[in-house]
């Protein structure tokens, strides 16, 4: 929402002052903002040319949380372009390389895009999994939004689990779960 075009048009004129004063990482994360901004505009394309752009500037660096996050909003856009395995191979890739930084948190958003990925393509059991990860983590690390999005995404997953049992004593067990989850994630 907003203005787009007089948005951009700042973030350009920002990394321009930046880049011409040699504020390499200035000029990156103004390159970073812009891809934001284009994204929201629903601009997918030239979203992700400049966050590739803003990418490899941050690998000149060596600013491997900022390559990290970008990674991830790559694959965020990768799957609105309706790339959804590229998306899985991002979300992958950014959960371990978040853990191995130290940054559970964004490991943990990381977590809950790829479950709600799965979730969308249908996968419900990769879905329960990495939501089950997730809730796990929040509850350890105490991130109360985190938590209940993971919780109600484990609902939500589990609740898909429904549709594709059959033995009426299982569905009994994930009915009960999902009832669980619902009211964790509404107790949170």
């Amino acid at each position: 929402t907003g203005d787009h075009e007089t948005a951009e048009r700042y973030m350009s004129d920002s990394r321009q002052l930046a880049e011409a004063n040699g504020l390499v990482k200035e000029a990156a994360d103004a390159l970073a903002n812009s891809a934001i901004h284009l994204a929201d505009a629903g601009q997918l394309d030239e979203a992700k040319a400049a966050f590739e752009l803003a990418l490899r500037s941050y690998e000149k660096m060596g600013r491997l949380d900022e390559v990290v996050n970008i990674k991830s909003s790559l694959a965020i856009i990768t799957s609105q372009s309706g790339d959804r395995e590229g998306a899985r191979r991002l979300f992958e890739e950014t959960v371990k390389q978040h853990q191995e930084l130290g940054d559970e948190e964004h490991a943990i958003t990381d977590l809950l895009n790829l479950a709600q990925l799965e979730l969308d393509l249908g996968h419900a059991p990769s879905a329960v999994s990495h939501a089950l990860q997730a809730r796990d983590k929040a509850k350890a690390t105490g991130l109360l939004n985190t938590l209940w999005r993971a919780q109600w995404l484990l609902a939500r997953s589990r609740a898909m689990a429904l549709k594709e049992g059959n033995d009426p004593r299982q569905k009994v067990a994930i009915l009960n779960q999902v009832l669980e989850d619902y009211g964790d994630a509404a107790d949170t």
